[in-house]
């Protein structure tokens, strides 16, 4: 009886991973045609960069799912506050991409957070 209750969750993952592409997918053609070039080209920058640091968590938690809780926080402060840093050094220069400079600095004023948070989920 396991291995059913097993085969329906991972069936249920299979049907919302498809569902969350399928809408993702419709809310980029969306943005698509409701942005005009250079907006849309500032949102896929914008998702770039976010897509780009969030890697930074992820391989805290995958590296502290390894070791006892908490032993990487040190490690993900310091990580998290260069890349942050590097980020808000950054802000001023993102005009040249499309991006708003104040969003790009707020943005990284969440990275040390996020990274400290993937520490701690490991």
């Amino acid at each position: 009886m396991n291995g059913r209750r097993e085969s329906t969750q991972g069936l249920l993952t299979v049907a919302a991973i498809l569902l969350s592409s399928a809408l993702n997918y419709a809310f980029t053609l969306l943005l698509g045609r409701w942005l005009d070039a250079a907006q849309y080209g500032a949102f896929a920058s914008f998702t770039s960069l976010f897509m780009l640091s969030a890697a930074l968590p992820i391989a805290f938690q995958q590296a502290t799912s390894r070791r006892a809780q908490g032993a990487n926080t040190a490690a993900a402060l310091r990580a998290g506050g260069l890349l942050g840093a590097a980020l808000l050094l950054f802000s001023p220069l993102a005009g040249l991409l499309g991006l708003q400079p104040a969003w790009v600095a707020a943005f990284a004023l969440t990275v040390p957070p996020l990274a400290l948070l993937g520490a701690w989920r490991g």
